[in-house]
């Protein structure tokens, strides 16, 4: 994983040290940032272009080629409004910004499609008998109830293989004396890298 904090630099420093930056992180863009971390502005490998072009020195401070008013993301929005936003500007980088305009990250296209893998487990309870939801639950274990046209835990998991994790282990436990029980299944690193479409193939199975 790339170190976005690489990227910052001071409004002082000179573009050629921005150019430096921008060749270290490998991320494309420089943060220019005051000494509370604000973010001031950008530097793209664009403006490091246009400002040779114009043949200004490199030894000039960046503040004088850094974009002062990039467009940033809020550190309280998900990772899909970050994504629909750089569709929308035509994006690979957004800087994310808390309430006082320190940056706090960089979000990337890379980042934001494929997240940083997380060897966490996730533990699913996948209920108990559904009671509360009979008839429905007569003939369908609760987990697999379909809201939205699929079942229940399939937007559970998805939710979580969106932020990065891949390891689940579920469980769901049934009256006693039923002839009805769901399996325990652990999913691994291959269910979270395959596609929405073979995604079904998760389900719980009922005996």
């Amino acid at each position: 994983m790339k170190d976005w904090k690489k990227t910052l630099i001071r409004a002082d420093a000179t573009i050629l040290e921005a150019m430096k930056v921008i060749d270290e992180s490998s991320l494309q863009i420089a943060l220019v940032v005051d000494e509370d971390s604000r973010l001031l502005g950008t530097v793209t490998d664009g403006d490091i272009r246009r400002c040779i072009l114009r043949n200004v020195s490199l030894e000039e401070p960046v503040r004088g080629i850094m974009n002062p008013d990039p467009v940033v993301a809020g550190d309280t929005g998900s990772r899909a409004e970050v994504l629909a936003l750089m569709r929308e500007k035509s994006l690979h980088h957004i800087p994310v910004v808390d309430a006082e305009g320190r940056i706090v990250s960089l979000q990337s296209i890379e980042t934001v499609i494929h997240p940083v893998s997380r060897d966490n487990w996730v533990v699913i309870m996948a209920g108990g008998e559904g009671v509360r939801l009979r008839p429905m639950t007569n003939d369908c274990p609760k987990p697999m109830l379909k809201v939205g046209g699929r079942p229940i835990i399939e937007t559970i998991l998805d939710n979580f293989i969106e932020f990065g994790f891949q390891r689940f282990f579920s469980r769901s436990t049934t009256r006693p004396g039923s002839s009805r029980s769901i399996s325990v299944t652990v999913l691994t690193g291959a269910f979270a890298s395959s596609t929405s479409a073979s995604r079904k193939s998760w389900a719980l199975r009922v005996r």
